[in-house]
């Protein structure tokens, strides 16, 4: 082995911390696709059958307005559901930025090659949790634009729903 290269068990624990870091973005982007997939196809179906309902006669008049009001039910339900979902990838993007800290710690310890996602990782320990902070819930990562959509579908299925409980 020559001098100053790193030992192997330091290249596989970054080589590890790595993959660690993909598999929780891979973990995020996954919930926030399944989850604008589950809010876009439940506001989809609702109104689908919305356009059933709303194609009454005079003898399903009744019930066309009760399967309209509950469609309004869900679609003001919507808003909780992206609440929480909003929470859930919050979590998953700690994690993911964590890991992100953790794999450019290690990789710096193993003096492996800079990696372009590790260059405004500080190296201070003392900078760490604000760093992890600001890159968590700051403006322009990707929490927050995921969460300002997730937020949007909300708040249009909530805006949807006491709009057909007013109309009908």
């Amino acid at each position: 082995m020559t001098a100053g290269a790193p030992e192997p068990d330091m290249r596989e624990a970054a080589s590890e911390a790595r993959q660690e870091m993909y598999d929780a973005l891979r973990l995020f982007h996954t919930h926030v696709q399944q989850t604008t997939a589950l809010l876009l196809g439940i506001i989809t179906t609702v109104f689908v059958v919305f356009g059933f309902a709303l194609d009454r006669n005079q003898e399903n008049q009744a019930l066309s307005v009760e399967v309209v009001h509950l469609g309004g039910a869900i679609l003001v339900l919507i808003a909780p559901l992206a609440l929480l979902s909003v929470s859930i990838i919050g979590r998953y993007y700690l994690l993911y930025v964590s890991s992100l800290y953790f794999a450019a710690t290690i990789s710096r310890l193993a003096q492996l090659p800079a990696h372009p996602w590790f260059d405004d990782v500080p190296e201070e320990p003392s900078k760490k949790d604000p760093w992890i902070r600001s890159r968590t819930f700051g403006r322009g990562h990707s929490l927050f634009l995921y969460s300002l959509m997730l937020w949007l579908l909300g708040a249009s299925g909530l805006i949807s729903g006491i709009f057909v409980f007013l109309s009908f």
